[in-house]
């Protein structure tokens, strides 16, 4: 998927290069993109990925709950036999939104962000605060999808938070 000599993972206006670009995130953490992304702030890249994280958690168990001596295990999209609903639907549609706007790189874009990812980091809290609450003596326990989404969903917002415009000369 990363750029190679022999078959161009991405060309710039159809010209057939490849111009890879190495983002160090910190002191011992970098991201090499197959693309320029001299287009997108570190804010945008970190936010996309943060997005895509939240589509992954809605896959992944969320809780599982022990009951009559067998444990049901519940997802963002399976949850048949509680009425919990599939909370992940929404959760991948509004993560899939956020994504497109950190990727297009207009003024309006962050403006329009603000709202879609604080509404996904205001469902994502909605949704540990459902999964995770006892009922009738009996509470589940807390997977790695559940809290996965939640915080894919708060550094999306704050990636929106913390976006700040490129001004081209």
């Amino acid at each position: 998927m990363f750029c190679n000599k022999k078959a161009p993972a991405f060309s710039i206006a159809g010209s057939g290069d490849v111009i890879p670009q190495t983002i160090s995130l910190s002191r011992k953490f970098s991201l090499t993109l197959p693309f320029n992304s001299n287009l997108m702030t570190k804010t945008s890249i970190i936010g996309a990925i943060a997005a895509v994280l939240v589509i992954i958690s809605a896959f992944l168990p969320w809780i599982s709950v022990p009951v009559n001596g067998q444990t049901l295990v519940f997802t963002g999209l399976q949850s048949a036999g509680s009425a919990f609903g599939e909370p992940g639907k929404l959760s991948i549609a509004v993560a899939v939104m956020v994504l497109v706007f950190f990727l297009i790189q207009k003024a309006w874009s962050p403006r329009v962000n603000l709202f879609t990812s604080a509404f996904l980091a205001a469902w994502a809290f909605r949704n540990m605060l459902i999964y995770s609450r006892c009922e009738m003596g009996i509470c589940p326990d807390q997977k790695i999808g559940l809290y996965l989404s939640l915080l894919g969903a708060l550094t999306a917002f704050i990636c929106v938070l913390a976006h700040r415009r490129q001004f081209t000369r």
